[in-house]
C-alpha cells in the first residue's frame, strides 16, 4: 500500500507538467508506443485486419509474417471467450499447457521443463524458464522462479493483447526467457475524451471477478487511463492432502495432523483474494518522442499447491507490491526501466519465508537502419534484492533463508540484426547476447529466416539458445533445520551451480488458404539441460546434507503445433489449434520419465454474432492428454481433460451488455494438478459497461 494513495495525485501532476507543451501529437508505429491499433480495436470477422506483434523481432510486423514461432491473443478474443483470468486466457493460444490448481490459480508451461526426473519439491513444478512481462516489465519471481499470477496488478480488463513467442528469447529479453516469453500489452485510452468501462461478474462456486477503468486526455498529447481490479474466489473443496495418511482430510480435522494449522491455513476455503490499482500515462510531444509510464499497486492472498510443509501440500501466501514502469523512445533510441518493491510471505504461518523484495530492471538499445538492414546494439541490467532481517526467525524448524540483505545481479549486452531482401520476400533476423551473473557468464543467440515464395505462403525457420537465471532459494539458503525428533537437515550452497539452458529449433509455414482461412503448422525441437534438483546425503544417523545440483538429465521434446483460423462468414469465426509432442529424458536412471508430459494439448473456439451484432455466442474447448506428476515420493496420474466453456452476451444498449458465463459445465470433475482440487463447473452472470 506504499503508493496506493498518492498514485492519482502523481499522475495528475505528471499530466499537468506535460500539458505545458503545445505541439501536436502524431501517431507512430514504434514498438514502445503502446497505443491501440485501430485495425485490432475494430477487428471484424469479415475483414482482412492485420494483427501485429512487436516483441518477436523488436519490430512491428504481421503475426503471420514473423520468422519465429509466435502467437497473439487479441482483446476481442479474450472478451468473447469469457476467460476470467490472464493465465486462463492463455488457453486461447497454441503451444501453452495451462492447468488449474484451484479456483482462479493456474500453472502455465511454454515448451517447458514441466517435469524432470529427480524433482521432489512441489515448487519445482513452476514454469521458471518462460519470462512473463507487462509492457516489457519482467514480473517473474526470483526466489524460486516462475510467476504468481495473483500478484499481477492488472487483470483482463487492462489487456489489449498478449504476445507469445515459443522458443529461446534471451537475446532481446535476458534471463528467464529460456523457453520463450509472454508479453502482456496493456490498453491505452482510445482518444482524449472521457471513457468509462467496467466488467462485473459473479457466480458459483464462490467466484467474483470485477474490474473497472476510466480514460481521459489532459490534452492532445497526454492520455491517462486509471484502472482497478478485485477478484475473490474460494476453493472447490475444503480438504487437504495429508502426506503421512496418503489421503485427503477435511479442513476441520487437520488439527490432528498439524498443531499450527489454524495459522498456516486459516481460511480453509480460500483460493485467491486480490485487488490492484493502476495508472497509465502516455505522452507524445512529437513524431520522434514517446513516453509511457505506469504506476501500480496490489495486495493479494492465495492458497495453492506450492510448498509442502510437514503434513500438508497446500500453503497460504501473501503479497503487497508496487510497480513503476517506464518505456521511452527518442528517435531510434529506446529505454525501458522498471522498479518493483514488495512485501512477500510465501508460506504464511511458517517462519523464515517472509521477506522484502526490490527488483530493478533496465534495458537500452538503439536501432540503426540502412538500406534494408537494421542493427540494434543494446545493454541491460537487473538486480533482485531480498531482505528478511525484519522478519527474523528463531524457530529451528523454519530458520531464515536469506539471512539478512542479499541480492542477485546480472549485466548483459546484445547485438541484433534484421535484414530484408528480394523485395522483402526474404527476412533474416538474428542476434547474440552476453550475460554476466555473479559467478558465471552465459552466451545466448538466435537466428531466424522467413521467405514468401508466393503471396499467400510463408515458410520460416529459427534456431536459438537461451538461459534461465539465478534464484535466491538456491543461492542463499544455508539454513540448518532441526526437526521435532532431533534430526538435522543442513542446506549447503552449491557455488558451482549453473543456470539452466535451453536450445531449440523450429520450422513452420503460414498459408492463406483463402481470404478467410489461415493455416499455420510449426515443428519444434527443444532441449533443456542443467535443470536444478536437490540431492540428499546422510552424514550420520541424525544429520543429512541437502544441496541443489545440476541434473544430468536432458529433456528432449519434439512436437508439431497446428493452428487454423477460419472466418466462415461475417457472423461466425472459428479458431482451432493442437500441439502433439513426444518427450524423452536422456541420462534418466529412474525410468520414470515416459509419462511425465501430456502427448497432446490444444483447443477450439467458435464465435457467432447475430441479431445485428447484439447477441454474441462463444463456445470454447480446451483439452490435454493424460500424464503423470511425481512428488513426495509418489506418482499421481493426471487424467485427460476436456474443458468446455460457454459465454452468451446481449447488448442492451450500445456497447453495454449482459451475459452468462459458464466454465467447464460438463467437464469431468477431477484434478488438473498434483494434490490440487477437483475442478467442477463455474456458473456466472455479469455485465459489461462502457460509455
Amino acid at each position: 500500500m506504499k503508493i496506493k494513495y498518492f498514485t492519482l495525485i502523481l499522475v495528475l501532476l505528471t499530466g499537468s507538467a506535460f500539458a505545458q507543451d503545445e505541439d501536436v501529437k502524431t501517431p507512430t508505429d514504434d514498438i514502445y508506443r503502446f497505443t491501440v491499433d485501430q485495425d485490432i480495436l475494430n477487428l471484424e470477422f469479415e475483414g482482412d485486419a492485420t494483427v501485429h506483434i512487436s516483441s518477436a523481432t523488436g519490430n512491428k510486423e504481421d503475426i503471420n509474417r514473423t520468422p519465429y514461432q509466435a502467437y497473439v491473443i487479441t482483446r476481442e478474443e479474450i472478451e468473447n471467450a469469457g476467460t476470467l483470468t490472464i493465465p486462463e486466457a492463455l488457453r486461447l493460444a497454441p503451444g501453452l499447457l495451462v492447468r488449474q490448481k484451484t479456483n482462479g490459480l493456474y500453472e502455465v508451461h511454454l515448451l517447458g521443463t514441466d517435469n524432470i526426473p529427480g524433482q521432489t519439491g512441489l515448487f519445482q513444478y513452476k514454469s521458471s524458464m518462460a519470462l512473463v512481462m507487462i509492457d516489457n516489465m519482467p514480473v517473474n519471481d526470483h526466489f524460486t522462479g516462475g510467476i504468481f499470477w495473483e500478484t499481477l496488478p492488472i487483470t483482463l480488463g487492462d489487456v489489449e493483447k498478449i504476445e507469445i513467442v515459443a522458443g529461446p528469447s534471451s537475446v532481446l529479453f535476458g534471463r528467464d526467457a529460456a523457453n520463450g516469453f509472454i508479453n502482456i500489452i496493456t490498453r491505452k485510452p482510445e482518444s482524449n475524451s472521457l471513457s468509462v468501462t467496467a466488467n462485473i461478474q459473479g457466480g458459483t462456486p464462490h467466484t467474483l471477478v470485477n474490474n473497472a477503468a476510466i480514460g481521459f486526455g489532459i490534452n492532445d498529447k497526454v492520455l491517462v487511463r486509471l484502472s482497478g481490479k478485485y477478484i475473490d474466489t474460494r476453493r472447490f473443496q475444503d480438504e487437504y492432502y495429508v502426506a503421512s495418511e496418503n489421503r485427503y482430510i477435511p479442513a476441520d480435522s487437520l488439527l490432528f495432523f498439524q498443531s499450527n494449522v489454524e495459522e498456516t491455513n486459516l481460511y480453509g476455503t480460500l483460493a485467491r483474494q486480490d485487488m490492484g490499482i493502476n495508472a497509465f500515462v502516455q505522452y507524445s510531444p512529437n513524431d520522434n518522442t514517446d513516453i509511457n509510464v505506469s504506476i501500480s499497486s496490489q495486495d493479494s492472498e492465495a492458497q495453492s499447491v506450492h510448498y509442502s510443509f510437514e503434513e500438508l501440500t497446500f500453503t497460504r501466501r501473501s503479497s503487497s507490491s508496487q510497480f513503476l514502469n517506464l518505456n521511452t523512445r527518442w528517435s531510434n533510441l529506446h529505454f525501458q526501466a522498471s522498479y518493483i518493491t514488495a512485501d512477500q510471505n510465501l508460506a504464511v504461518g511458517y517462519p523464515g519465508y517472509s521477506f522484502e523484495v526490490d527488483k530493478i530492471n533496465t534495458r537500452v538499445f538503439y536501432n540503426h537502419s540502412m538500406k534494408g538492414l537494421t542493427l540494434t546494439p543494446g545493454l541491460r541490467y537487473q538486480s533482485s534484492m531480498f531482505d528478511d532481517s525484519k522478519q527474523t526467525s528463531d524457530d529451528n524448524a523454519y530458520p531464515n533463508i536469506i539471512n539478512g540483505k542479499k541480492d542477485l545481479t546480472y549485466y548483459g549486452g546484445f547485438l541484433k540484426t534484421n535484414a530484408s531482401f528480394l523485395e522483402k520476400k526474404l527476412t533474416l533476423d538474428g542476434g547474440i547476447s552476453y550475460d554476466l551473473y555473479d559467478d558465471q557468464s552465459v552466451v545466448s543467440y538466435q537466428t531466424a529466416a522467413a521467405y514468401t515464395p508466393i503471396k499467400k505462403v510463408l515458410v520460416r525457420a529459427s534456431y536459438a539458445k537461451g538461459n534461465q537465471g539465478e534464484f535466491a532459494n538456491n543461492a542463499f539458503n544455508e539454513s540448518t533445520i532441526t526437526n521435532a525428533d532431533g534430526s538435522v537437515i543442513r542446506n549447503i550452497i552449491n557455488n558451482d551451480l549453473d543456470v539452466a539452458i535451453s536450445k531449440s529449433y523450429s520450422l513452420g509455414t503460414r498459408i492463406n488458404v483463402t481470404d478467410k482461412i489461415i493455416l499455420g503448422v510449426d515443428y519444434f525441437h527443444v532441449q533443456n539441460s542443467n535443470s536444478q534438483i536437490p540431492i540428499i546425503a546422510a552424514v550420520n544417523n541424525d544429520t543429512i546434507n541437502s544441496q541443489i545440483v545440476n541434473s544430468s538429465v536432458i529433456l528432449k521434446r519434439n512436437g508439431i503445433t497446428v493452428n487454423l483460423t477460419a472466418k466462415i462468414s461475417g457472423k461466425l469465426k472459428v479458431h482451432t489449434f493442437a500441439t502433439f509432442q513426444s518427450t524423452r529424458f536422456d541420462n534418466d536412471t529412474t525410468a520414470s520419465g515416459s509419462g511425465l508430459s501430456p502427448k497432446y494439448f490444444g483447443g477450439i473456439t467458435a464465435n457467432y454474432r447475430t441479431m445485428l451484432d447484439k447477441l454474441n455466442i462463444a463456445v470454447s474447448l480446451y483439452a490435454f492428454g493424460q500424464h503423470e506428476m511425481v512428488a513426495l515420493n509418489g506418482i499421481r496420474k493426471i487424467p485427460a481433460k476436456l474443458l468446455p466453456a460457454l459465454k452468451v452476451s446481449y447488448k442492451v444498449w450500445q456497447e453495454n451488455a449482459l451475459f452468462i458465463n459458464v466454465r467447464n459445465p460438463i467437464g469431468s470433475k477431477s484434478k488438473e494438478f498434483i494434490f490440487a482440487d477437483d475442478i467442477p463447473g463455474i456458473y456466472l452472470i455479469g455485465a459489461k459497461i462502457k460509455f
